[in-house]
């Protein structure tokens, strides 16, 4: 019995240490299982952290890098998405300098260009172009001339691209230009040590002078031939009827655009405006300014501005102010003779005469007989002899990188600027004496005789009836009788309000 019962404790025991350490063994893995675990989790919480922060630090980054946000045109006009800005495929573009800077360097550095007029006024941004190689961005004030600038980029939400500025200089008068800027939609500039926060320049568009062919290649011709940039409108006499005789004037000579800059001008002249920009033939600039009177200097900041918006937008462009008439009176018409021109001339000028003009222009309209006697062309014929004292001009916009008021200053290497023969045409400028006016005393210093010229016949023709058509369409409109307005309304407001008139009153 003895040794049966002490086999039975020695199996009995070493179950004991078997279960023991079995037991001991599921404990250890139990804990390590734990211990696992819990390393598991703090990995994963960690490893979540870590993408929060990542995730944190390119949303703060997609606020500052704007080339991250744009919707790409690709090559067959399908879009490919690549955030929110849509990028045509002409401003995908980036270039590292201004074209022709080494010249611009050099004929700044010359001190001509500027000028000191409205020494006090604000620079404000009044529009920017942009070409297929840079941007031009003009700017109201005369006295940042030379002054170091720093072109600013912005994208379709007006957010500044990152790393995208450019320091350049102001030049020519109040001109900066600029390299080109993938996606860049709108522009800025900022002037020297300028404090960001005190002077910041609202961001202005970018107007396209860029023009693609099908194939997204670039189209080497402007959309016009011949275009004529205005001179500037200012100023208490009224302007409508001039305007149109300037333009009729110029479309049967024929041009196919006009620029116009806006300094101030009544709601009845703003009407003629409107209906040409209507008809697409005409766009305008609207200057704004703090003056409350401008000087003729400022003619300076139109002849620029205009120069700049129609480069690469207009081929040849007719430079005159509103008083001024080309007379072409060369062979077959202007346009076949400005085709006849060498390719390297950039500027063909014109010799002018002076048109007594001793009256003040008709507020408004009030009758076809009342239009056919002050049309200015048929009222005043008392010239001067055509001389070359005042040249005028017909400019090549991207060939010519100075302009002064009658002609340009500085043409790009091998361009060549040809004077126009008398028989072939000149300047008709119909000039009043009022001596408030500038130079309004011009008579009592000249010295030579008057005689009467007139339009040719034909011409003068063809000018009336354009002139009359147009008149008749904006101006000629009739009153509201009052049988017209319904009762509850005539009833309910005073006669004065309505501006109406009976039939038979």
């Amino acid at each position: 019995m003895y040794s049966i019962d002490s086999s039975f404790c020695c199996v009995e025991s070493k179950k004991g240490n078997l279960w023991m350490r079995s037991e001991w063994i599921f404990q250890q893995t139990i804990g390590r299982m734990k211990h696992q675990k819990m390393h598991r989790r703090k990995t994963i919480v960690l490893f979540i952290s870590f993408l929060l922060v990542l995730l944190l630090f390119f949303q703060s980054e997609r606020v500052k890098i704007i080339e991250r946000t744009f919707i790409l045109e690709g090559p067959t006009g399908r879009s490919q998405l690549y955030n929110s800005c849509f990028v045509p495929y002409w401003n995908q573009v980036t270039t590292d300098d201004v074209t022709h800077s080494d010249e611009f360097r050099k004929w700044a550095a010359t001190g001509f260009g500027g000028n000191n007029n409205l020494i006090d006024g604000e620079s404000r941004l009044l529009s920017a172009f942009v070409y297929p190689e840079d941007i031009s961005i003009i700017t109201t004030a005369m006295h940042t001339f030379g002054k170091q600038a720093t072109c600013r980029y912005y994208d379709c939400n007006r957010i500044e691209i990152h790393s995208a500025r450019f320091e350049s200089r102001v030049w020519p008068l109040a001109v900066i230009s600029c390299p080109r800027r993938f996606g860049a939609e709108f522009v800025s500039v900022s002037f020297g040590n300028e404090e960001e926060i005190e002077t910041s320049r609202e961001p202005i568009p970018l107007i396209n002078r860029v023009y693609e062919s099908e194939i997204h290649t670039v189209v080497e011709e402007p959309i016009h031939e011949l275009s004529v940039c205005v001179g500037p409108l200012y100023g208490n006499e009224s302007k409508w009827l001039e305007i149109i005789e300037y333009v009729e004037h110029y479309r049967l000579l024929g041009t196919s655009f006009f620029y116009f800059t806006l300094f101030n001008m009544n709601e009845y002249d703003r009407k003629i405006i409107d209906d040409y920009e209507r008809l697409g033939i005409a766009e305008s600039t609207k200057y704004v300014t703090e003056y409350l009177r401008l000087g003729w200097m400022s003619h300076l900041i139109q002849t620029h501005e205009c120069h700049y918006r129609s480069k690469f937008h207009s081929k040849w462009v007719v430079n005159m102010d509103i008083d001024e008439r080309l007379i072409y009176t060369g062979p077959f018409n202007l346009r076949h003779y400005l085709r006849s021109m060498p390719s390297n001339i950039g500027e063909v000028s014109f010799t002018t005469n002076r048109v007594l003009k001793t009256e003040e222009n008709p507020s408004k309209y009030v009758s076809e007989s009342q239009l056919l006697s002050e049309l200015m062309f048929i009222k005043y014929n008392k010239t001067t002899e055509i001389s070359w004292y005042n040249l005028k001009g017909i400019i090549r916009p991207e060939m010519v990188a100075l302009l002064f008021y009658h002609w340009s200053f500085f043409q790009f290497e091998g361009v060549k600027v040809m004077s126009v023969p008398k028989r072939i045409g000149h300047v008709r400028h119909y000039r009043n004496i009022d001596t408030a006016a500038l130079n309004g005393n011009w008579m009592e210093n000249y010295d030579g005789k008057l005689r009467i010229t007139r339009l040719a016949s034909s011409f003068e023709k063809k000018l009336i009836t354009a002139v009359r058509r147009k008149v008749k369409y904006v101006y000629d409109q009739r009153g509201i009788r009052c049988e017209e307005i319904p009762e509850w309304l005539s009833s309910r407001y005073k006669r004065e309000l309505l501006e109406c008139k009976f039939r038979y009153e």
